[in-house]
């Protein structure tokens, strides 16, 4: 903790902007520890959920949330094959 104040980083694959429920719950869920003066930083993926051709920013500040994204190779998040690379 810097000057008593609680730290918490949320991993998880997907964060804002993207659109997909699992990401709006995290940023939800972070956002509310904010407003209770948490640090907070995701680290989420590059990727878009949806449309994994879609990337994101390699580092962000949104909302007093520190957002630094880890890269995976664009392989479908739907699949097998892609979850197990992707998890790797």
């Amino acid at each position: 903790m810097q000057n008593g104040q609680p730290r918490v980083t949320v991993l998880y694959h997907y964060f804002h902007p993207d659109d997909v429920v699992s990401a709006r719950h995290y940023e939800e869920f972070c956002r509310g520890l904010v407003a209770r003066h948490w640090r907070v930083e995701a680290l989420p993926c590059n990727r878009g959920c949806r449309d994994e051709s879609k990337l994101y920013a390699p580092s962000e500040n949104w909302s007093g949330i520190s957002i630094r994204r880890i890269w995976r190779p664009g392989l479908k998040q739907a699949s097998k094959v892609g979850r197990i690379a992707n998890s790797a």
